[in-house]
């Protein structure tokens, strides 16, 4: 629910549901920036990345700026076996 009165700044009210659903996908999910000059084709990255990472379960990634990725598991193990460089 938003609110807004006159010159006064907006307010936004979050279910405690919706927080608790956002922090518990943001804990299994890694942030990562791919440096390149080249176009990103989305869909191979994610080929390329799943094969690498050893299929992940659940695996799927959000674009949230040019070039920068959120990866997304189902797991909270698997984002921590990727991120200490674990096949």
């Amino acid at each position: 629910m938003a609110t807004q009165h006159d010159d006064q700044p907006l307010i936004i009210l979050y279910d405690e549901e919706n927080v608790s659903e956002g922090i518990e996908s943001c804990t299994r999910s890694l942030v990562g920036k791919i440096i390149t000059q080249k176009q990103i084709h989305v869909n191979s990255l994610h080929n390329a990345l799943s094969g690498i990472w050893c299929n992940p379960k659940g695996f799927r990634m959000e674009e949230t700026a040019p070039k920068s990725f959120q990866f997304f598991f189902e797991e909270e193990g698997e984002a921590q076996r990727i991120l200490k460089g674990s096949p």
